[in-house]
């Protein structure tokens, strides 16, 4: 337990400000830098007041010491007890007021101002980042526009040519002038098409620059917070000095105030700091969930004009059928057969399209390789079940990859078929299309509600789990995963039309509710393949550093990580 602490602090203390929105970061370091307005200023007047009189001290104590700072936090009870012993201790003649102007003040004076510097060059650079994306977003929805206006005037100029070649009487020369315009209109939206891709690409930049400055200036903020905590932690040390030097009648005091300024934790007051200032819808990270959004788009579209080419090419087929039935010989039952096709259209085309029809399903083909055969024998039967799940047609099962279809990199031979089941395996899972297989054989089998035979079977079946200690087979198959969920819901229209910084409306959602959709899903899948690979016998440290690979490679937000690590501590204590 104590090394994976020592492996996970350091990315959990440098992402963990980002948590906080920049409202509160601001609010916090306002407060900061007021707390140590008031600090300076009471121990200026303090040192004067040593100079005077103990009535004087008691008049000038400011009751926003500790005031300021986070509730509940060590810097805030010391501060308060500093109050305290101060208030207790004021009837007497306070002394050294040299040292508390020098080695107290002094350093908390300069922390403020050098703070307020730094926080403006970075409330700057922020303002900058959004400048930049707004300039770009600006830029994108003009390249939209314009191409819009390039399509519309090449429909316009197209469909005067086409008038004008259908027409009577038209000059030449005026054909040469619509053609002309058609080519300029297609030249006009071929550049529009460009340019939009080049906005795009800016915007998606600077949504991803804008993003690194995010955490850029949350971690300084961060970093800042920390210094203004040390250097409140050692001005309290070398205040407790001074005092504990001078004050010998104030022993037992002073054990206290020492007891909660030892105490002190920049750590534990941290994380109560953003315990009660974090808001979980606060995101500073979209860049890979756009991406994914992306390419799911962009292969939902692929897959429907895939789908539109094949419709077609039946249409073609089906009309070349008819148009070859019509051109039939010229006997008189030919002529009745020719008066009566559009009646038999329909027989015409049934018959056409079940010649092109695929013979099998992919639940089918799946069922019918080697490696589900293999794999069937390991479970028991279920054959009710399996019957209401292929009459009512159950949940689509994934199509094999191409190469199971044709049967090539995973057919195995008579001589092959006769191997053991885990040789069957480990040769099929040589391939990222043999590995794909045996996923979707097994999770068949278990989509099935079907249970492992015996103890036997189970112990054939993790010696097959070998092959899958690869942590780049369990990245591949967290893809496989996500992608799988994005298919269920697909998005309406690609990212980058996607409202942001607004709520839902029209039914379109905002992008940040689209990111927050991905970061879920890639979290559910997580959470499953965690139990996935125990069940594969993966050692523990290998799905600790696969989850947090994971957790880094997507972005996702530091809750959804300690929910994730937390599952991981419960299963190491379980099994420890």
């Amino acid at each position: 337990m104590s090394h994976w602490a020592a492996s996970d602090e350091e990315n959990h203390w440098r992402r963990t400000f980002c948590q906080v929105p920049f409202s509160a970061i601001y609010e916090h370091a306002d407060k900061g830098k007021r707390s140590l307005q008031s600090l300076v200023a009471f121990f200026r007047r303090k040192a004067e007041a040593e100079r005077g009189a103990s009535e004087q001290l008691r008049e000038l104590l400011l009751d926003e010491i500790g005031a300021l700072e986070e509730p509940g936090t060590g810097i805030r009870r010391a501060l308060l007890e500093l109050k305290g012993f101060v208030d207790a201790t004021c009837r007497q003649q306070l002394l050294m007021a040299q040292v508390l102007d020098e080695q107290v003040a002094g350093p908390l004076e300069s922390l403020k101002d050098a703070s307020e510097t730094y926080i403006q060059t970075l409330q700057g650079e922020i303002l900058n980042a959004n400048n930049e994306y707004e300039v770009a977003a600006a830029a994108h929805k003009e390249t939209v526009n314009k191409l819009h206006k390039a399509t519309m005037e090449l429909r316009e100029a197209k469909d005067r040519q086409r008038l004008a070649l259908h027409g009577i009487g038209v000059p030449v020369f005026e054909l040469q002038r619509l053609a002309a315009r058609v080519a300029r209109c297609e030249e006009e939206q071929a550049q529009a098409v460009m340019a939009r891709a080049r906005a795009k690409t800016t915007l998606y930049n600077r949504i991803i620059a804008r993003d690194e400055m995010t955490m850029a200036v949350s971690v300084a903020y961060q970093k800042a917070e920390e210094e203004r905590l040390d250097q409140l932690n050692a001005s309290l040390h070398r205040f407790l000095h001074v005092e504990k030097e001078r004050l010998q009648v104030s022993q037992q005091m002073l054990a206290s105030l020492e007891t909660h300024v030892q105490s002190l934790s920049r750590a534990e007051d941290i994380q109560l700091l953003i315990h009660n200032q974090r808001d979980p819808d606060n995101m500073h990270f979209q860049g890979k969930a756009l991406a994914l959004l992306d390419w799911q788009w962009n292969k939902t579209q692929g897959d429907h004009a895939a789908a539109r080419r094949h419709s077609l090419s039946l249409l073609e087929r089906r009309s070349s059928i008819e148009e070859g039935s019509f051109a039939s010989p010229t006997s008189s039952s030919a002529s009745t057969t020719t008066s009566s096709s559009p009646r038999r259209g329909p027989t015409i085309n049934a018959a056409a399209m079940a010649s092109v029809a695929p013979l099998d399903s992919p639940h089918t083909v799946l069922t019918q390789t080697p490696m589900s055969a293999a794999l069937h024998q390991f479970f028991a039967d279920d054959e009710a079940h399996s019957a209401s799940f292929s009459e009512d047609g159950g949940e689509e099962l994934p199509r094999p990859p191409a190469s199971v279809n044709s049967g090539e990199p995973v057919q195995v031979s008579s001589s092959q078929a006769k191997t053991p089941t885990e040789d069957l395996v480990r040769e099929t899972c040589k391939t990222a299309e043999g590995r794909a297989l045996f996923v979707k054989c097994l999770n068949r089998q278990r989509s099935l509600e079907t249970k492992v035979k015996d103890q036997a079977s189970f112990a054939a079946l993790v010696a097959c789990f070998n092959a899958f200690l690869d942590e780049c087979f369990w990245e591949k198959a967290l893809l496989l995963a996500i992608g799988e969920e994005l298919q269920r819901t697909p998005q309406p229209c690609p990212w980058e039309e996607l409202p942001s910084g607004v709520p839902k409306h029209d039914g379109l959602p905002s992008r940040e509710e689209a990111v927050c959709r991905v970061h879920n899903i890639v979290f559910g899948q997580l959470g499953s393949f965690t139990l996935s690979m125990l069940e594969f016998e993966v050692p523990l440290t290998q799905i600790e550093s696969f989850v947090e690979t994971m957790c880094d490679a997507h972005e996702l937000t530091e809750d959804q990580r300690f929910l994730l690590r937390k599952n991981l501590q419960e299963i190491f204590a379980m099994l420890w």
